[in-house]
């Protein structure tokens, strides 16, 4: 039984899985399984895969397109390993990732099952974009409400008797998937965030097969996000801090009465007047998106 085992869910990524791989070939830490799942691509991707000829990947391959979340819990019940590394196929590691991650979470002891790293966000020519550098550490971390900071599945690992604990991915959410599961996740096992970077995430705003690019599924994953942190017992200040990020997301795209939700999360006492005028700003430019999406042609 392998120490790790990393899925790779991947979707018409023929191009872009052969670096993917190799990032984890590389890895300084070497007692991993790799479990591609290849989510129906029909571009050669599951070519590409058999040809790399490692042992140690395995490929399972959908008969149909189920989306990424599918993907990886496909990949989940196909590996064995006492920690799950995720990986989407167009990101690649560093090579001391997987051995500092291991690390972390023993040195932390038992109760600390969550494990993230910092990361580059890169443009697709390789230019540097920005660097994240999360923070967080302990057991049902509030400021995780109020954004997703831990950034993209790529840069996780957790131990498998956490994610069992919640049932793993959730394959009905059209995005926020990875937000979604941290926020389950950490509400069992306890985080800690690897202070190097060793995740370089691609950010391609031209990419067809992009979740973010498609408004329907980024404001139904965020809506589910709301209705968590609704939920939630969360103080004053966390309220405002996710109400502020929801806020924007849902005017960006023109949703007003998603943005309505977003603003109930401010309790009366809570409310300054900065923040009523931020709230009103962000109705007015939902208004304005609402109303340039009215007039723009349809195809």
């Amino acid at each position: 039984m392998p120490l790790v085992s990393v899925v790779v869910p991947t979707y018409k990524r023929a191009d872009k899985i052969g670096p993917v791989l190799r990032s984890v070939l590389d890895q300084t830490l070497q007692d991993f399984e790799v479990v591609v799942v290849d989510d129906a691509s029909l571009d050669g991707t599951d070519r590409v895969v058999q040809e790399i000829g490692d042992p140690r990947i395995r490929l399972v391959v959908h008969d149909v397109n189920r989306g990424g979340n599918a993907a990886r819990r496909t990949g989940i019940e196909h590996s064995t390993g006492r920690y799950v590394a995720f990986l989407d196929s167009d990101d690649v590691w560093l090579p001391t990732k997987l051995e500092r991650q291991v690390q972390a979470l023993v040195d932390k002891g038992p109760g600390y099952g969550l494990c993230a790293t910092w990361y580059v966000m890169e443009s697709p020519d390789g230019a540097e974009r920005s660097r994240v550098e999360p923070t967080l550490e302990g057991l049902a971390v509030p400021a995780l409400y109020a954004g997703n900071w831990l950034g993209s599945y790529s840069t996780i690992m957790v131990e498998r008797t956490a994610l069992d604990a919640v049932g793993g991915p959730d394959p009905s959410l059209k995005s926020c998937q990875d937000w979604d599961l941290y926020l389950r996740v950490n509400q069992v096992t306890s985080l800690v965030c690897v202070r190097e970077h060793l995740v370089r995430y691609l950010v391609d705003d031209d990419d067809p097969v992009r979740i973010s690019g498609r408004r329907s599924s980024v404001l139904s994953g965020h809506r589910h996000v709301v209705a968590l942190a609704a939920r939630a017992d969360l103080d004053d200040a966390t309220r405002v801090a996710a109400a502020v990020t929801f806020m924007q997301v849902f005017a960006h795209h023109g949703a007003t009465r998603d943005l309505v939700r977003a603003v109930r999360l401010v309790p009366g006492r809570a409310w300054t007047p900065r923040g009523v005028r931020f709230a009103v700003h962000m109705c007015a430019r939902a208004a304005r998106r609402r109303l340039s999406g009215a007039r723009r042609p349809s195809a």
